[in-house]
């Protein structure tokens, strides 16, 4: 595996994540039919590519910490085919191993976070969840309601924060190497603010948190991708 990146969120918070993902895949993946429905598989499968990479470095262990690297691989078949029967044994894969499935003697071969998802993808993801965090934040019933969906949630914008710094800055963008480093560190340790925050039920910290880190991406938009809008 590649080598850590800047930080990592607590195995156990990237697991669950991982687990909820594959969940969001399992409808899309029930018959031919709904596959062929299905709007956009490749984000919420490379996401998975992301965590289950992120799992097989993490300090601690989880039942398929072992099998991580396997699980990495299915979910990259499963982003890059457009064959259902394929994206179906790479799901099936994926379950397997995520309860606890045997493992393959080879873990697949050593992959830098670049080479695993494209920035474009997993970006698309962290609009997804910072829209999903801002509902859950928005009284203090559906925050508490919301705590453990708000720590996975925080968990992989955490863990896209470092990614993102791994990856070059656009080359069209105005902002410099520096900047784009700053507001990649600023999203991370927004969203660990924000996940510690939800574990510890205090929701002024979860707002004051949120707002940090959408802050760091709408400014990181604004030299780099203005293009490209924000959207949440």
């Amino acid at each position: 595996m590649d080598p850590k990146p800047l930080a990592l969120p607590p195995i156990d918070d990237l697991a669950a994540a991982a687990g909820a993902v594959a969940d969001e895949l399992a409808p899309a993946l029930a018959s031919a039919d709904t596959f062929e429905k299905a709007k956009d598989l490749k984000r919420p499968a490379y996401a998975l590519a992301l965590l289950a990479n992120a799992v097989a470095m993490a300090d601690g262990s989880v039942q398929w910490k072992g099998s991580a690297g396997q699980v990495r691989d299915a979910a990259l078949r499963l982003a890059r085919t457009e064959s259902y029967n394929d994206a179906s044994s790479a799901f099936g894969e994926i379950k397997d191993l995520l309860a606890g499935g045997a493992t393959k003697a080879s873990q697949g071969k050593p992959m830098t976070w670049v080479e695993i998802a494209p920035i474009k993808e997993f970006m698309v993801e962290v609009n997804v969840r910072n829209r999903a965090l801002t509902k859950m934040v928005r009284t203090p019933a559906q925050f508490k309601q919301d705590a453990e969906k708000m720590r996975r949630n925080a968990a992989v914008l955490e863990l896209f924060g470092s990614i993102t710094a791994e990856h070059p800055k656009p080359k069209d963008g105005k902002g410099s190497d520096e900047e784009w480093q700053k507001w990649s560190a600023a999203m991370r340790d927004g969203a660990a603010a924000l996940a510690k925050a939800a574990k510890a039920g205090d929701a002024p910290a979860a707002k004051t948190a949120l707002n940090k880190m959408r802050a760091s991406c709408s400014d990181c938009h604004a030299k780099f991708r203005p293009d490209v809008a924000d959207d949440f």
